[in-house]
């Protein structure tokens, strides 16, 4: 009788196990070998952040962060390795943030913040997207910083530079040396490009503030100046501010102190400008306080003065038709000869 019962003890105990090693068979199978570190580490502001953390398979997803990774381990005190690791983060205002790269280390002990390197690729659910080979992620400031050269796409825009700070609670982001960004309306580069998106569609860049050798270019339309801004279809420019383009073969120069130029279709449809305006052509040089342009014509006015091989002109009101390369000039004071 004892015997029996041990039989059958150990046939259960058999079967037990065997049923143990088929499911963890099964879930190897199922999920692979990989393992996810999930936790509420950046929600817990003001304790060790990775107090409250699990090891764990697959599974038990936390809110506001996923962090899946080939292997993690402890690299000094309160110091992660993740190696191959995609992460997802839900910002406070609801972004979804996707992060991958080939190596992270994430910073314990009361700071919430992760280093990726190698093959970093961020996404958003808005639809931006980044890669660098480098990336410094605070999750307390949400902010994220570089010195590589990042590339972001997104909604038929294209930004690149060397350098780059993204301020995600304000949606701002700064792009420094080499900062490039590429519109439907054209192309902006400049020293330094600071790019605000909308609110609620945080793909749509609402404005660019570009300072030093900022350059915008549509067709045949280029307005260099040290300060430009692009808002709403419109390029405004400051200081040392020159249009250059062409027109049948013949190349116009502009230069003014101030000028705002109104973008249309994709290209420059018109422009006013102001403050010791110049308008440099083949044959004449022209001086004003202040001028338009639309279609062929540019209307100067304010203390004008054409200079060319016949001499000089001078009156208040002066048109140039770019057509004909023709000045006429409304109220003139006077003609001197043989200039």
């Amino acid at each position: 009788m004892y015997r029996r019962r041990t039989r059958i003890k150990f046939i259960a105990i058999f079967f037990v196990v065997v049923a143990v090693t088929i499911f963890v068979a099964l879930m190897i199978f199922v999920f692979g070998t990989k393992k996810t570190f999930s936790g509420d580490f950046f929600l817990t502001k003001g304790n060790n952040f990775f107090s409250k953390v699990r090891f764990i398979a697959y599974g038990n997803n936390v809110k506001g962060v996923s962090l899946l990774s080939d292997d993690i381990h402890e690299s000094g005190k309160d110091n992660y390795i993740f190696n191959h690791m995609l992460s997802t983060f839900t910002l406070a205002n609801g972004e979804i943030l996707t992060v991958s790269a080939d190596i992270t280390k994430a910073i314990g002990k009361d700071k919430m913040q992760c280093e990726f390197t190698g093959n970093v690729k961020l996404s958003m659910k808005s639809g931006l997207a980044a890669k660098t080979a480098k990336m410094f992620l605070d999750f307390d400031k949400k902010t994220a910083h570089g010195d590589t050269e990042i590339v972001i796409t997104g909604d038929g825009a294209k930004l690149s530079a060397e350098k780059y700070l993204c301020d995600m609670s304000n949606n701002i982001l700064t792009l420094n040396c080499n900062a490039e960004g590429i519109h439907k309306t054209g192309k902006i580069n400049a020293d330094e490009l600071i790019i605000y998106f909308d609110d609620a569609n945080k793909k749509n860049m609402r404005r660019m503030n570009a300072t030093g050798n900022a350059v915008y270019s549509s067709g045949v339309y280029t307005v260099k100046a040290k300060k430009l801004r692009y808002e709403n279809d419109m390029i405004e420019a400051r200081d040392d501010v020159m249009l250059l383009f062409s027109k049948d073969g013949n190349n116009y120069e502009v230069q003014a102190a101030f000028m705002r130029a109104h973008i249309s279709q994709g290209t420059i449809a018109y422009v006013e400008a102001n403050g010791s305006l110049r308008i440099k052509t083949k044959d004449a040089t022209i001086h004003a306080r202040e001028g338009t342009f639309k279609g062929d014509k540019i209307k100067v006015m304010g203390n004008v003065v054409v200079s060319g091989k016949p001499g000089r002109l001078f009156g208040n009101v002066g048109t140039l038709n770019i057509q004909t390369g023709d000045v006429s000039i409304r109220q003139s004071s006077g003609i001197i000869n043989d200039y």
